[in-house]
């Protein structure tokens, strides 16, 4: 043992000394870690759950439903809440290094303003359709996953229209896309998929503990949190890609 805290002490290595090293390390140690909670709970319940779901019988399923969702849905939502807050912050050093690059430190500001508002206005279209649409081109999955599509690249061209910059990194621009359909997929958490499981839970508890039938309208939210389910599985493709490229493949640069 002597030998080997010996070995250890004499080690050639020099750990991080500044107090933003250790907290961007820390930021991404956090938002991966949620962000594993976060998107393995999503793929758990459309690719798992869900189809098993449906091989149920009616009183096994509500059963089975009370016993997952409860946990799922806590899991789900404060994983992409704990995911989204490291995400921004981490985003917001990036961008305030490439305004102080620009020799405008109140750059980063406008970018952050113009960045949230693309996304708030892309998340606002692909929620309302999400919610409204039951009949139509847009109630089916090919339709909304079209749709769903061209709103993300819309917003992610206005994005990058906005943001880029001759000082702009590669790190500021992909985060600034992956960042920004994760933003999209965080407000479906909590304003779709959370409200239709508090629902479902209700509904699902009164009919196994009191045997009340469930009411009419829950296959309309059933319908709704399964296309936001299968969409947020869509939009973890492209958001991973752009997170992943921001250190690892730097082909997006400001000019």
């Amino acid at each position: 043992m002597a030998s080997l805290a010996a070995a250890i002490l004499k080690l050639a290595v020099e750990f991080a000394a500044s107090g933003a090293a250790w907290e961007q390390i820390a930021l991404r140690w956090i938002h991966i870690f949620a962000g594993i909670a976060w998107v393995g709970t999503i793929y758990f319940m459309a690719v798992v759950v869900m189809p098993a779901m449906m091989k149920f019988d009616p009183a096994m399923r509500g059963k089975v439903a009370l016993g997952l969702m409860p946990r799922a849905a806590w899991v789900g939502r404060f994983g992409a809440l704990v995911t989204w807050l490291a995400g921004f912050r981490y985003f917001m050093i990036y961008a305030q290094s490439d305004a102080a690059n620009a020799g405008d430190p109140g750059l980063a500001w406008r970018w952050i303003e113009i960045w949230l508002a693309t996304w708030l206005v892309a998340s606002a279209g692909i929620m309302g359709v999400l919610q409204t649409a039951s009949k139509g081109f847009f109630a089916r999955g090919p339709g909304i996953g079209i749709y769903t599509a061209l709103l993300i690249a819309a917003a992610a061209k206005i994005n990058l229209a906005y943001v880029a910059g001759p000082t702009t990194s590669n790190q500021t621009l992909c985060i600034s896309v992956g960042g920004g359909i994760g933003t999209v997929m965080f407000l479906a958490a909590w304003g779709i998929v959370w409200r239709c499981q508090k629902k479902l839970i209700r509904w699902t508890r009164a009919a196994v503990e009191q045997g009340t039938p469930m009411p009419p309208e829950a296959a309309r939210v059933q319908q709704v949190l399964l296309k936001t389910v299968w969409v947020g599985c869509g939009l973890t493709i492209p958001m991973l890609f752009f997170m992943e490229a921001s250190s690892h493949f730097p082909f997006l640069w400001g000019k």
